[in-house]
C-alpha cells in the first residue's frame, strides 16, 4: 500500500485491485479508501493512477512494435506456444503479431484519449493550490478553498492513514464531496464490469448455466462486488477454467452491465454487447446516446482487459454442452369475464414465464403496446397485469403479455377481458292483457333489456314464490326467455312476470306483469302442431362444446315432441332429452355429431317438423412442433409445425416477438420455417403462430447458433488402443467445432496416405483393415475449421490373438454335489484379461450369489466352482474372456440330477367305505427317471402324513393310478403322492381335496370293558369309548347287555352318547358285591356292531361297619408323627386298607389331610407336619364303597423344630489316615429341640454312598484312605431331627499330613440325609 500525501483517495495497490478477480471481497483499512453516497459502498481507484498506467501501456506497445520484426515475442507467450503447436512459419508468426499491435492500438487510442487530469488534482490532494480545478460551482469553489487553509485538516491528512478524508470526514463541506463522486464515478463502475466480465469468460458455458451465478455477479454500487471463490463454492464443485486456448481463433461473447445509481442520470443503465473476434474487434453497442456523451462513454468504457487479452480462444459451447436458457411459459393469460360493478373493482390477468435469467414483461392492449409509465390505473406484479378502477370502455379488449430476456422474446396467446352486466326493463308498468280462448296455444313474450353475460329465464305466476313449472304443455326458452303453452287451460288464468338472471353478475331483474285473460266466445276446438320454437337452419358449434337444440309446438291435442338426424344415424348415449323433449343437449360435441337435425311435432290432427344443420368447427390445436435447436454458424435451419382445426388454420413465424418476413436466407411455407447460412444474428427466440378464425395458438423454441474453434476435449483419442493382430481398427475423429470441422489423420509425422486397407469416412472416422505389427504407430486427427485448429493423438498397439486352452465340457451331476468348470487361456501379456461367466443367458453375480458361485484361478484362468448345486443350477455356462482387443466365450451345458419334483393333480376318482381309486400327473423327473411312486394319507385323526395300502402293492413309475385300500368309512381323507427315483424321494404333491369314505355298520367293539364299585345298590360298567375314526357313520353309540353270573337271559341299555365311557345300572335288589356278566356293543344308523368279550363285573359293596381300635400316636420329629392301630377282625364287608384322617384344629376343616394305606397295614408315618403343632388324628377301614366309621379322635404335639445353626468352628488334623474333627457344640434356641448328638455325613470321590456316623460328643475321629478324596459335613441331631448342616469339608489325598479348619458361618441349607447325599454327589 503506498502512504503518502498524494494518495488520499488511493484505494489498494495494482495487485491487490487486480486480484479482487478471485476474491473481491472489500476489507478497507489502511490507506483504501470507502466511499459513501446514499448509502452505497464503492472501491475507488485514484484518477491519476488510472491515467498513469495507460500512458505507461501505450509506451510498452510502441517498444513491442519495434520488437516484432526482430523476432523478440516474449511478450505473448500463449500466443506463441499456439503458433510453435500448429507449426506456423515465424514469418506469419510476426506478420500476424503485427497486425494485431496495430488494430489494438487504433481500438486503445480510441477508447482511452488522454485526459485532463491537472483539472483532476484537487481530488488527489486538496490542500495544494489547485489553478486549474474544473467543473466546480461557486459554493464548491469556496470550499475548496476554505480547505486550503485548513491547517488542523492538513495536518491530519499528512499523517493519515487517509480513510474516507475527503469524503467521509467530519467537517462542514458538503457540496465538494459531490463533485468528487462525479469525477470518480466511472473508474470504480467500469473496473467491476469489467472483473465479473472477464470472471464470467473464463467459465466454460454449461458450467455457468449450472451454477446460475449471472444475477449474482450484476454488481450494484450498493452492494460490493462478487466474490466468485464462494459463488463456484456454493453453488458446487468450482467450474473447470480452461488454459488459455491453443486456438488462434476464439469468438467471446460477453453480456455487461453499467451499474449506476439513479442520483447520477447523466450515465445510461443499458446493456453493452461485445463480439471479439481474432484480429478485429466488432463492437455493437445497445446504448441510449441521448444521455450519455462520447467523451463521458469513454471514461465508461475503458475496456483495458478485454482488449488485453490479446489473440485469445475462449471455449464456446459445442451442441452437447448447451443448456437453453431462453424464456418459456409457465402461466398464460385466460380470458376474463367480470361484473362490471365487481366490488372490488380490480382485474388480474396472469403472465408468468420462466427461464436462467429473470424474464421481463410488458403488455398490449388490441395490439397496441401499453404505456405502463404513464398509466396511474394498470400496474404489473411479477408478470401480471392489474388493472385498478375498471373502466368498461377503456378495458374492454384483447390483452397479450410479452415476455423477454438477453436471450430473446415470446409472445403469450391473446385473451379476452369483457365486462357482464344486465339492465333494467325499460318500463315498469303493466304490460298489456294478452286475451285467447281455451284450448288455444299462446306466447307471452319476454323481452329482455340490454345486457352482456349468459341469461337464464325463468317465469312468475301471479306472484312470489309461484314460479311455471315446465312440463309437455309449457315451455320457457332459454335462447328467446318467452313462456310458451302449448294449450291454455282455465287454470292459467292470471298474471305473468318475466325473471332475468346474469349467471355472471348474479344480478337478477324482473318484467311487469303480463295478463292472461280467457276470451268467453267459445272454446278452440282441435287443430295441427304450429313449431314456434325452433333451432335455426344452420348452427355452428365448437369442438367439445355443449349444444342445446330447443323445439315446441302449440296444438291441441298437445303435441308431442320428438328428435331424429335426417341422415338416419342413431344417437348416441351421451345425447340427453329434456323438458318433455323440447330440449336436445349433446355434450362434448365432436366432428362425429355434425349434420341435420329434425324436431317433429305431432297430435292427432297432424304433424309438423323444423330441420336445421349444425356445423363443426374447432380452434387450431397442434400437431407437431418445433424443439429448441443449437445449430453450427453457416448450417441451416429447417422447423417446420403442423396444427389441425377447422377451417384449416393457416401459419406465421414471429422472432423475438415480431413478425418474420420470408426473404432472402429466410424462407417460410406455411408451417415450415428454412434459414440458410446461419449466422449469430439469427439466435434468439420464434414462435410459430397457427390461427383461423375460431382462434390462435403459439409454439416456442429457441435457437442457439454456435460458433467455436474444433476441441477434443470430449472425445480424444484413447492414449493406447490395443487391437488384435488381422482384425479392423476403428478410429474416431470427433472434435467438437462449430461450423463441423474438416479433418486429416497423421501417423506419427507423415500424412496418412489412403490404400485398400485404410479408408477415411466422410465423417472422419479412420478404418484399417486386417492389422498387422507394421500398423503398430502414433495416430494424429487434425481437425480445423474457420476458427481454429485442434489435435488429439493416440498409439495403436497390435497384439497376438488369444486361445481358449482349457474348456468346459458337459457334465451330469447329482444335487448338493460341488464341481469345477475350467476356463483357461494363453494370450499376448500386453494385454489386460478379465473372466465373466454367464448362466443361462444372465450373467453371474458372484458377490450376491457368492454361496454357490465363486471364481477360482490366476490371471489366465477363470474356473468356475459351484458348490452344493441345486436343480436350478442345471442349464447352460458361458465362459467369456474379454480383453482389450476381442471377445471370447466358450460354453458346457450341466445337467443336474435330483430327486423328482412333485406330482400334480392329485384327484380321487371313486371311493366307497374302505377304498379310494387315486389318479394324478407326474411331476418332472430331473434328470433321472421315475421308477415308483408312494401314495400317502391325512385325516383328522392322524399325526400327519402316513403311508397307505395300495393295489397295487408296489406302484411303479409308468403307472397314474392306484386304489387305497383299508381306509376307514366315514373318515375325511387327503391323498399325496410322493415320486421316487434313482436319486430319491422327490417332494410330495399338493393335497388332493377332502374326501369322505362312505358310511358302514360298525366293524370294532369298544375294549377294556370292566366296572365295579358305586354305592349300594349300582352296578358300575365302564368301557374304552370307540374312536371316533372307527365309528363308520353318523348315529354312533353304545349297547350294553349284563346279566347276574349263572343266568341266561341279558339286560340290555342303549346309550346314543358317542364319547360316554360309563354306565350306572341301580336297583334295590342287586344284592350287594354280587358278580354279574358284562358285554358292550356299538351300534350307528347302519345298523348293530358287534359286541366286546364278556367281562365279569361286581356290584357296589357295603363300606366297613367296624371301627378299628386302639389307635395310638407318637410324634417323631418336628415334621412326623406316627400312628398305630389293631386291624379289624374278620367282617361280612370288605376290607382292603385304612385312611387316617388328621387336622390342627376342630375349628379349621381346610387344614384337613388325609392319608391312605392299601393291605393289612396297621402303622403308617405322616410327615410334611408344622413344628411344634397339635393334631387330631382318626382312623377308618374302606373299600370300593368308601370309608366305614372312624374312630374316636386323639391328639399329639409335633416335636420342637431341630437348631437352626450349623456346627461351628469345624478345626481337622489328619495325621496319615487318621482324620481329627473337632468343633463347637450347637447349643439349641428355647424354641428349638435340644441337641442330642451330631452326625457327621462322609462321601468318598469314588463312590456314590454316604457314610453316617452319630456321636454325642464335639470331637471325631476317621479312617480314611489315602488314595481317594472326601467331602465331609456335620450337623446336629435333635428330637426335633437333623439341624442346619455345615459347610462342606473337602479333604484331597495330597493333604495327608495336613491340617484346616472349615467355614465358620452357617450354611442356609436344611438338607435330610437323602438329599445331602445328592448334594455331594453333584459336587464331582
Amino acid at each position: 500500500m503506498e502512504k503518502s500525501s498524494g494518495c488520499a483517495l488511493t484505494v489498494a495497490t495494482d495487485a491487490e485491485c487486480d486480484r479482487r478477480d478471485s476474491a473481491a471481497l472489500y476489507q478497507f483499512s489502511g490507506h483504501r479508501m470507502l466511499l459513501k453516497f446514499k448509502h452505497r459502498v464503492i472501491c475507488l481507484y485514484p484518477v491519476g493512477k488510472i491515467e498513469d498506467k495507460i500512458k505507461a501501456f501505450r509506451g510498452k506497445k510502441e517498444n513491442w512494435r519495434k520488437w516484432v520484426p526482430n523476432s523478440i515475442t516474449y511478450m505473448f507467450p500463449q500466443l506463441i506456444e499456439v503458433l510453435d503447436t500448429n507449426q506456423i512459419p515465424a514469418e506469419i508468426e510476426k506478420y500476424k503479431i503485427g497486425l494485431h499491435l496495430a488494430s489494438l492500438s487504433d481500438y486503445f487510442n480510441d477508447y482511452f484519449t488522454d485526459a485532463d487530469t491537472d483539472a483532476w488534482d484537487w481530488v488527489r490532494d486538496p490542500f495544494i493550490t489547485h489553478t486549474s480545478a474544473q467543473g466546480l460551482s461557486g459554493k464548491a469553489e469556496e470550499e475548496l478553498l476554505d480547505l486550503e487553509c485548513n491547517l488542523t485538516l492538513t495536518i491530519r491528512f499528512s499523517q493519515g492513514p487517509c480513510v474516507g478524508f475527503l469524503l467521509l470526514g467530519k467537517w462542514k463541506y458538503l457540496e465538494l464531496p459531490a463533485v468528487a463522486v462525479q469525477v470518480l464515478l466511472p473508474f470504480p463502475t467500469t473496473s467491476l464490469c469489467e472483473l465479473s466480465s472477464s470472471a464470467l469468460t473464463t467459465m466454460r458455458t454449461k458450467y455457468r448455466a449450472h451454477m446460475g451465478v449471472e444475477n449474482d455477479l450484476h454488481v450494484y454500487l450498493l452492494s460490493i462486488s462478487p466474490w466468485l471463490e464462494r459463488l463456484c463454492s456454493d453453488r458446487g464443485p468450482i467450474p473447470h477454467i480452461n488454459e488459455r486456448s491453443n486456438q488462434l481463433q476464439g469468438l467471446l461473447l460477453i453480456s455487461v452491465q453499467s451499474w449506476l445509481p439513479k442520483q447520477t442520470p447523466s450515465f445510461s443503465k443499458e446493456k453493452i454487447k461485445i463480439l471479439v473476434f481474432k484480429g478485429e474487434h466488432s463492437i455493437h453497442k445497445q446504448l441510449d446516446e441521448s444521455l450519455i456523451s462520447p467523451r463521458q462513454l469513454k471514461m465508461m468504457l475503458p475496456w483495458k482487459q478485454i482488449v488485453l487479452l490479446s489473440i485469445t480462444g475462449c471455449l464456446a459451447a459445442c451442441i452437447e454442452d448447451v443448456i437453453f436458457q431462453g424464456p418459456r411459459w409457465r402461466t398464460e393469460p385466460s380470458d376474463l369475464i367480470l361484473p362490471i360493478n365487481s366490488p372490488d373493482q380490480q382485474a388480474t390477468i396472469t403472465c408468468e414465464a420462466e427461464g436462467s435469467l429473470l424474464p421481463q414483461y410488458r403488455w398490449s392492449l388490441n395490439g397496441t403496446l401499453i404505456d405502463l409509465g404513464n398509466d396511474y390505473r394498470r400496474h404489473m406484479s411479477g408478470g401480471n397485469l392489474i388493472i385498478s378502477n375498471l373502466d368498461k370502455d377503456q378495458d374492454i379488449g384483447m390483452y397479450q403479455c410479452t415476455a423477454y430476456t438477453t436471450w430473446g422474446s415470446i409472445l403469450s396467446r391473446r385473451a379476452s377481458l369483457q365486462f357482464a352486466y344486465l339492465d333494467t326493463f325499460k318500463t315498469q308498468t303493466v304490460r298489456s292483457a294478452v286475451n285467447v280462448r281455451e284450448g288455444q296455444g299462446v306466447v307471452l313474450l319476454c323481452g329482455p333489456p340490454t345486457h352482456s353475460g349468459e341469461l337464464t329465464f325463468a317465469w312468475i305466476f301471479n306472484e312470489y314464490p309461484y314460479f311455471v313449472q315446465q312440463d309437455s304443455r309449457r315451455f320457457i326458452s332459454q335462447e328467446t326467455g318467452s313462456l310458451y303453452i302449448a294449450k291454455v287451460e282455465p287454470s292459467d288464468v292470471g298474471n305473468y312476470t318475466c325473471v332475468v338472471n346474469n349467471t355472471i353478475t348474479r344480478e337478477k331483474v324482473l318484467s311487469s306483469p303480463t295478463p292472461l285473460v280467457l276470451r268467453s266466445d267459445g272454446v278452440m276446438g282441435e287443430y295441427e302442431p304450429k313449431i314456434e320454437v325452433h333451432f335455426p337452419d344452420s348452427v355452428p358449434a365448437a369442438k367439445e362444446s355443449v349444444v342445446r337444440l330447443e323445439c315446441f309446438a302449440l296444438g291441441n291435442p298437445v303435441p308431442e315432441i320428438s328428435w331424429r338426424r335426417t341422415s338416419g344415424v342413431p344417437f348416441p348415449s351421451k345425447v340427453k332429452m329434456k323438458n318433455s323433449n323440447a330440449v336436445l343437449e349433446i355434450p362434448n360435441f365432436q366432428q362425429e355429431d355434425a349434420g341435420t337435425y329434425e324436431c317433429m311435432a305431432e297430435n292427432r290432427r297432424g304433424k309438423n317438423a323444423a330441420r336445421g344443420r349444425i356445423s363443426f368447427h374447432a380452434k387450431p390445436h397442434w400437431l407437431q412442433t418445433m424443439a429448441d435447436t443449437a445449430l453450427s454458424i453457416e448450417e441451416n435451419l429447417f422447423w417446420e409445425c403442423k396444427a389441425n382445426g377447422k377451417p384449416k388454420p393457416s401459419y406465421s413465424w414471429l422472432k423475438n416477438g415480431e413478425q418474420l418476413m420470408g426473404e432472402g436466407q429466410i424462407q417460410i411455407e406455411n408451417g415450415a420455417l428454412s434459414i440458410a447460412t446461419l449466422n449469430l444474428s439469427d439466435s434468439g427466440m420464434y414462435q410459430c403462430v397457427a390461427e383461423n378464425k375460431h382462434g390462435i395458438i403459439y409454439s416456442s423454441a429457441q435457437l442457439m447458433v454456435l460458433a467455436s474453434p474444433p476441441s477434443f476435449s470430449k472425445s480424444p483419442l484413447r492414449a493406447l488402443l490395443k487391437a488384435r493382430s488381422g482384425s479392423e481398427v476403428t478410429l474416431e475423429c470427433k472434435p467438437q467445432a462449430s461450423p463441423p470441422a474438416i479433418s486429416l489423420w497423421k501417423k506419427g509425422n507423415e500424412i496418412l496416405q489412403r490404400t485398400e486397407r485404410i479408408t477415411v469416412l466422410p465423417n472422419g472416422t479412420l478404418k484399417i483393415a486386417n492389422v498387422t505389427k507394421r500398423d503398430a504407430a502414433s495416430y494424429t486427427c487434425v481437425a480445423k475449421n474457420r476458427f481454429g485448429t485442434a489435435s488429439t493423438t493416440g498409439r495403436l498397439l497390435i497384439t497376438e490373438p488369444t486361445r481358449i486352452t482349457m474348456r468346459p465340457t458337459n457334465m451330469e451331476i447329482i444335487v448338493g454335489e460341488s464341481i469345477v468348470l475350467p476356463c483357461q487361456i494363453a494370450c499376448d501379456p500386453a494385454l489386460d484379461v478379465s473372466f465373466s461367466w454367464a448362466f443361462n443367458g444372465q450373467l453371474i453375480d458372484f458377490q450376491r450369489d457368492s454361496y454357490h458361485f465363486e471364481r477360482v484361478g490366476g490371471t489366465i484362468s477363470g474356473d468356475l466352482m459351484i458348490r452344493n448345486i441345486q436343480l436350478n443350477h442345471g442349464g447352460k455356462y458361458v465362459c467369456v474372456i474379454d480383453t482389450d482387443v476381442e471377445s471370447l466365450s466358450t460354453s458346457a451345458i450341466l445337467v443336474v440330477k435330483g430327486p423328482p419334483g412333485p406330482p400334480d393333480k392329485v384327484a380321487v376318482e371313486e371311493i366307497t367305505d374302505s377304498t379310494a381309486q387315486l389318479s394324478w400327473t407326474p411331476g418332472r423327473d430331473n434328470g433321472s427317471p421315475i421308477t415308483g411312486y408312494i401314495i400317502q394319507g391325512r385325516t383328522p385323526f392322524t399325526v400327519g402324513w402316513q403311508v397307505v395300502d395300495t393295489v397295487p402293492e408296489v406302484v411303479n413309475g409308468n403307472m397314474l393310478t392306484a386304489t387305497v385300500v383299508g381306509l376307514n368309512a366315514w373318515v375325511e381323507y387327503e391323498f399325496r403322492v410322493v415320486a421316487r427315483n434313482s436319486v430319491g424321494l422327490g417332494e410330495p404333491s399338493p393335497a388332493s381335496d377332502k374326501t369322505r369314505t362312505e358310511d358302514a355298520i360298525p366293524d370294532t367293539a369298544p375294549t377294556d370293558v370292566g366296572g365295579g364299585g358305586g354305592t349300594k345298590s349300582e352296578l358300575v360298567i365302564t368301557w374304552e369309548p370307540v374312536p371316533e375314526e372307527l365309528q363308520n357313520g353318523e348315529g354312533f353309540g353304545y349297547i350294553i347287555a349284563f346279566r347276574p353270573v349263572g343266568m341266561v337271559t341279558w339286560t340290555r341299555a342303549v346309550i346314543s352318547t358317542p364319547g360316554v365311557s360309563r354306565y350306572i345300572f341301580r336297583n334295590d335288589t342287586i344284592p350287594p358285591f354280587s358278580p354279574f356278566d358284562v358285554k358292550v356293543g356299538a351300534y350307528n344308523n347302519r345298523g348293530e356292531g358287534p359286541f366286546s368279550s364278556i367281562a365279569t363285573v361286581f356290584s357296589a359293596e357295603e363300606v366297613p361297619s367296624v371301627t378299628p381300635k386302639r389307635v395310638r400316636a407318637r410324634s417323631v420329629s418336628a415334621v412326623q408323627i406316627e400312628v398305630i392301630w389293631e386291624a379289624i377282625p374278620a367282617i361280612p364287608e370288605r376290607v382292603l386298607g385304612y385312611e387316617v384322617v388328621y387336622w390342627e384344629d376342630d375349628t379349621k376343616p381346610d387344614t384337613i389331610g388325609k392319608v391312605r394305606i392299601s393291605g393289612n397295614y396297621t402303622l403308617v408315618n405322616i410327615t410334611g407336619l408344622k413344628a411344634h403343632t397339635a393334631y387330631y388324628l382318626s382312623v377308618a377301614a374302606f373299600n370300593t364303597a368308601g370309608p366305614g366309621p372312624q374312630s374316636a379322635p386323639i391328639n399329639t404335639t409335633t416335636k420342637k423344630p431341630p437348631p437352626d445353626q450349623a456346627p461351628l468352628n469345624i478345626q481337622w488334623t489328619m495325621i496319615g489316615s487318621t482324620l481329627t474333627l473337632h468343633w463347637d457344640p450347637v447349643v439349641a434356641m428355647e424354641t428349638e429341640s435340644k441337641v442330642t448328638g451330631y452326625l457327621v455325613l462322609l462321601k468318598r470321590h469314588r463312590y456314590n454312598d454316604i457314610n453316617t456316623i452319630l456321636t454325642d460328643k464335639t470331637t471325631v475321629e476317621l479312617s480314611l484312605s489315602a488314595n481317594d478324596n472326601y467331602l465331609i459335613q456335620i450337623k446336629a441331631m435333635s428330637e426335633g431331627g437333623e439341624g442346619v448342616g455345615s459347610e462342606p469339608i473337602h479333604i484331597h489325598k495330597l493333604s495327608m499330613g495336613a491340617r484346616g479348619s472349615g467355614a465358620s458361618r452357617p450354611s442356609p441349607l436344611y438338607l435330610s440325609a437323602i438329599v445331602i447325599s445328592a448334594l455331594l454327589c453333584s459336587v464331582w
